[in-house]
């Protein structure tokens, strides 16, 4: 993997090319800054009360992005549901996708920066 400063140079398919069958953790703050489409779509879900009977707390929301040739997937917990036990991104399914075609180079570069960094 190339430092920070070179991966600036990279281009969109080389951007991609790392991150492909990579993931990363991020809090819920780190998205809100960067991604804020897909921030809004995890904290306004109705999954957090339909299928865990709770709201969630933005600063214990960690989100897993996994990324393939098609694009990233994406998926949430909390990590303090009040049932005393952690939960597990194992056992999550995904909450959403984006396809490469729709990110920008940009928005593919902090992704990048964020798994790598």
């Amino acid at each position: 993997m190339k430092n920070n400063k070179e991966a600036d140079e990279l281009n969109r398919e080389e951007l991609i090319g790392n991150l492909i069958y990579n993931t990363g953790l991020f809090q819920a703050k780190w998205l809100k800054e960067n991604d804020k489409k897909i921030y809004d779509k995890i904290i306004k879900s109705e999954k957090w009360e339909k299928e865990f009977n709770y709201y969630p707390i933005e600063r214990e929301i960690f989100i897993e992005v996994s990324f393939d040739k098609k694009g990233m997937r994406y998926k949430a917990i909390h990590m303090h549901n009040g049932s005393g036990v952690v939960p597990s991104l194992n056992n999550q399914n995904t909450w959403g996708e984006k396809s490469w075609e729709n990110m920008s180079t940009e928005k593919i570069r902090t992704y990048h920066d964020g798994v790598f960094e």
